[in-house]
C-alpha cells in the first residue's frame, strides 16, 4: 500500500494530469466506476488499477494489477471532485 504523496510512483502518476506528460508517456488516468469498467472491457492495455484502501470492489477486477493507496493519496491523484465515495 502506498501511504505518501511523496512516493515516486505517485509523483509520476500525478504528472499525468498534464497533457504534455500524457503525450510523452502515452498513458493517462481514468476516474470513476463507469469509465474504468469501459476501459477494462476494451482492448487497451491496463497497467494498473489504483484502489483506495477502504474501497470494496467487485471480485472480477481481482485479475488486474492493483495498487492500494490511502484516502489522502487517492484524493491527491483524483482530478474530478466528487461527493461519491470511490
Amino acid at each position: 500500500m502506498i501511504t505518501s504523496t511523496k512516493n515516486d510512483t505517485i509523483k509520476q502518476w500525478m504528472k499525468l494530469h498534464k497533457k504534455k506528460y500524457r503525450e510523452q508517456t502515452d498513458q493517462f488516468l481514468l476516474e470513476g466506476d463507469h469509465l474504468v469498467e469501459e476501459a477494462l472491457g476494451s482492448d487497451w492495455d491496463i497497467e494498473q488499477l489504483i484502489v483506495r484502501e477502504d474501497r470494496q470492489y467487485e471480485a472480477w477486477i481481482a485479475n488486474y494489477p492493483k495498487t492500494v493507496v490511502t484516502d489522502q493519496v487517492f484524493k491527491a491523484l483524483a482530478d474530478t471532485p466528487s461527493h461519491k465515495v470511490l
